[in-house]
């Protein structure tokens, strides 16, 4: 399985860009601050072994990515999704990409084309070497890019209502031109560049300024899902479960289908003495993601506390088949 999951040390769902890639080519009227969309799109046209992208294909357009990975449902269901979107659009500057993970080589992808019947563009991600160039840490995700060059929409993850969700997006950033929207634009962008900073920190292990500029953020209005779970995965990194469950509980309500947030839920419960709570939600984080080793070995330690010893031995050995089946991968 090549599905990729938090560090509690540099744990972060939101996307780092390189900002050192040649920007992406467009006519029109441009704010440097707002060109990270280019600059995403210039690396995938590098890393693209097909040579079937060019900017001359792409300027202008609005540009659906979907990064996913085979074996996984639910990046299938996405990429099934997408293709839905796609086939109920008659929108000629639009363009969905398909950038694909897979232990199998391209005969994965082409796997994936003929049981979702793709007819968008695929791309094989040989050596996973977009998704973590551009921080893609979880799969499925979705970006949109719109016709300015601007990254208008991110992702992670999926819900039950995705399609209707990205149409909607889609149907907005496609159409609507108005300040109005420009300015939400402008607000996420510095969000995006707040979060981004504050990975770098976590990177760094200066989790404590990556939380103010996190708690910032929230004292300035901001309510995204990435901007809840990171601080929420940064309060466990610093021993403040509590605090912790706070986050997770209004990134849940963003996002109720987030495996992520239940195995942050999960422990924080565990890490507040409340083991039974965590016991469902890390069970049900297992059955939503099989490889989730956090898990695992967090049900291990609930167990040994408890002083059933056979439990926690098989949630060890539950762990390392985890993680020898991703190393094999």
């Amino acid at each position: 399985m090549t599905t990729r999951f938090f560090s509690l040390f540099t744990s972060s769902i939101v996307l780092s860009v390189i900002l050192s890639s040649t920007a992406f080519a467009t006519t029109a009227m441009k704010s440097k601050h707002m060109q990270i969309g280019e600059k995403i799109l210039s690396y995938i046209i590098e890393k693209d072994r097909s040579n079937s992208l060019s900017s001359d294909k792409l300027e202008g357009k609005t540009i659906l990515l979907v990064f996913a990975t085979i074996d996984q449902q639910f990046s299938g269901s996405v990429l099934r999704d997408v293709q839905n979107i796609v086939s109920n659009r008659a929108v000629k500057d639009f363009k969905a990409i398909g950038i694909v993970s897979s232990h199998k080589g391209y005969e994965g992808v082409k796997q994936l084309i003929d049981r979702y019947h793709l007819k968008y563009q695929m791309l094989h991600d040989v050596g996973d070497i977009i998704s973590t160039q551009l921080g893609i840490i979880v799969y499925p995700t979705t970006l949109i890019i719109n016709s300015n060059g601007r990254l208008a929409y991110y992702y992670p993850l999926y819900a039950s209502d995705y399609a209707a969700q990205v149409s909607s997006y889609l149907e907005k950033i496609i159409n609507d031109t108005e300040e109005q929207y420009l300015n939400e634009v402008v607000a996420q962008q510095k969000e995006y560049e707040a979060i981004k900073k504050a990975r770098e920190k976590i990177a760094r292990g200066e989790v404590t300024e990556a939380i103010t500029i996190l708690n910032t953020l929230i004292e300035e209005g901001s309510t995204s899902f990435d901007l809840h779970l990171l601080l929420g995965y940064s309060l466990l990194n610093i021993q403040q479960p509590k605090k912790a469950l706070v986050h997770f509980n209004k990134a849940q309500e963003l996002n109720a289908d987030s495996a992520m947030v239940g195995l942050g839920m999960g422990l924080a419960f565990s890490r507040t003495g409340q083991r039974e709570k965590a016991l469902v939600l890390l069970t049900e984080v297992i059955k939503k993601e099989p490889v989730a080793h956090i898990a695992y070995r967090e049900l291990a330690h609930i167990y040994e506390e408890k002083g059933e010893v056979d439990k926690a031995i098989y949630y060890i050995i539950k762990e390392l088949g985890s993680l020898t089946a991703q190393i094999e991968d």
